[in-house]
């Protein structure tokens, strides 16, 4: 899931003229995974070209953090080595290092045509919107650190000395207040279309919070997942149990809740190990990364399985698939476990510092984005399909456990999916706005929300389908209807010496039995005042 300002490593934003502009991101927030920003950010000879720029950002916990806090005040370090790799074309072009909270974003850079400038050109000197060519900063803007060279053409701006390197010792700075801060690296040609100067850069960006390296936004997510991780080791010790005691008869759909609760322990385990283990280095663990991919991939896609057989009725309203859906279920399976699994690494990769020696497109990461987006609503748009044809073979028999649990799945999916939706919406509106710094502290909401919704679906569904002395209460079965009334009791000894069914008229001389209706009442009653009469005929009905 990309998100703006939450990427781990640091990334080059192309700008051809250094303007803010507001993009759709809508798309790219539909998927739960959020990867770590990284706390230490190594350039290993980073190009860094006219009008465009590198940033790191962070939320910074001074006080009242949610982890334990031990490490003393957090700050923000660094040092850089520039070394010009292309001279630039015009007179000169202009690097600056800044370090600011998210305070003072909007007093640097200046409204110029349709859109926000960064850089100072030559056509805005001219109209007056600034004196010096370079970042723009209003003087109101809280700067924690300012650092700018200028690289100068000496064939064509005449007694300037051609540097060609500098350098930043390492710098740090400690942080007194809990925000977003943000770290630049930036470089300003002479026009806005300039894109011939160049420089390369070597050093270390790092930001430690007050318990540890782990960015603040993710900080509660530690907390999240590990209380996830708790709750959902209960809640399998408890279905465990229940397999043990009526193991006999189990279904194939209670093996599958089985995997799938087991998928989901993991999962949370590994997720809550992984943050903590950052929290301690500033550094991923690749490796780790790959297998929680693996696991996360295996649940969510057994998970979308087991859905999907549930809503086709396989063994509930039909003991065998047909060839048609066999092959709808394998091929969505495949494929989606193939292209989210492939999502994972690639966004792993490109957004990891130390795997920018492999440049990976981020137009593949794009396109396995969209892939897996795709296959997510192919999943859930067959599963209601198939939810609903099953609700509506079931209809006749309202009143039958299989129709309530079909009933009761779509009812509790479809909340959810509305409230995803409701919360998508928000997400997508505060991104536009501009409000992820802002909303830092509450901004993991939107990843953690994809776990909480994902254990009370799995506790719901796994409570439907408890094991129980009646396991095959939701097997397949000649669809008889579980409601209709019960086999008519059968009279042994009516005066006719025949047989006849309990509750059919007869004719009778004595006028309080003319209806068989109210029979039992009257034989209870006359059980009950002990009349010999009244007892035998009720001894024999029964």
């Amino acid at each position: 899931k990309f998100r703006e300002g939450m990427m781990r490593g640091h990334k080059k934003i192309h700008a051809s003229t250094m303007k803010k502009s507001i993009f759709l991101i809508g798309i790219c927030l539909a998927i739960s995974l959020q990867l770590i920003q990284a706390a230490i950010v190594e350039f290993k000879s980073n190009k860094l070209g006219a009008n465009t720029y590198y940033e790191e950002k962070e939320g910074v916990y001074a006080n009242h953090a949610p982890l334990t806090q031990r490490l003393g005040k957090p700050f923000v370090k660094f040092n850089f080595d520039f070394t010009v790799s292309k001279q630039p074309t015009t007179s000169r072009m202009r690097t600056d290092v800044l370090v600011f909270p998210h305070t003072s974003l909007d007093d640097i850079g200046k409204d110029y045509g349709k859109g926000k400038s960064y850089c100072c050109y030559s056509e805005m000197i001219k109209d007056g919107k600034c004196q010096e060519k370079g970042v723009i900063v209003d003087p109101k803007a809280k700067l924690l650190y300012r650092w700018a060279a200028n690289w100068y053409n000496s064939s064509t701006d005449s007694g300037a000395t051609n540097v060609t390197s500098l350098s930043i010792p390492e710098r740090q700075i400690t942080i007194n207040d809990s925000a977003v801060y943000y770290v630049w690296v930036m470089s300003c040609g002479d026009t806005d279309d300039d894109k011939q100067g160049e420089v390369s850069i070597v050093g270390t960006v790092t930001i430690r919070n007050i318990y540890g390296y782990l960015p603040g936004e993710q900080a509660p997510l530690e907390v999240l997942y590990w209380v996830i991780f708790v709750f959902s080791t209960i809640w399998l010790g408890i279905w465990g149990a229940l397999c043990c005691k009526f193991r006999e008869g189990m279904m194939r759909m209670q093996h599958v809740i089985t995997a799938v609760l087991v998928l989901g322990v993991l999962e949370n385990l590994f997720y809550a190990s992984s943050l903590a283990g950052y929290n301690v280095t500033g550094r991923d663990n690749l490796a780790l990364n790959v297998f929680v991919f693996l696991i996360t991939t295996a649940k969510s896609t057994i998970s979308f399985i087991g859905l999907l057989l549930v809503g086709m009725g396989y063994t509930v309203t039909k003991p065998t698939l047909p060839k048609n859906q066999v092959s709808v279920v394998t091929i969505c399976g495949f494929v989606y476990f193939g292209v989210f699994f492939m999502w994972q690494c690639l966004n792993m990769l490109y957004n990891t510092s130390q795997t920018q020696e492999l440049n990976v497109p981020y137009n593949a990461v794009v396109l396995f984005l969209v892939l897996t987006i795709i296959m997510d609503f192919v999943f859930l748009g067959l599963i209601y399909f198939y939810l609903f044809k099953s609700l509506i073979s079931l209809k006749p028999n309202k009143g039958s456990k299989k129709y309530t649990m079909f009933r009761n799945v779509a009812i509790l999916l479809g909340v959810f999916y509305l409230l995803s939706i409701l919360l998508f919406i928000i997400q997508l509106a505060a991104s536009a706005n501009g409000k992820e710094d802002a909303w830092w502290k509450g901004w993991f909401f939107f990843t953690g929300y994809w776990n909480i919704i994902y254990f009370i679906i799995s506790v719901f569904i796994s409570f439907l389908w408890r094991p129980s002395p009646n396991n095959a209460r939701y097997a397949w079965s000649s669809q008889i209807d579980d409601t209709a009334a019960p086999p008519q009791v059968v009279e042994l000894d009516n005066a006719d010496g025949g047989f006849r069914p309990y509750g059919s008229r007869r004719e009778s001389s004595r006028p309080d039995e003319d209806d068989d209706n109210k029979s039992v009442v009257s034989l209870e009653s006359s059980a009950s005042a002990s009349s010999s009469k009244g007892r035998q005929e009720y001894g024999n009905r029964l």
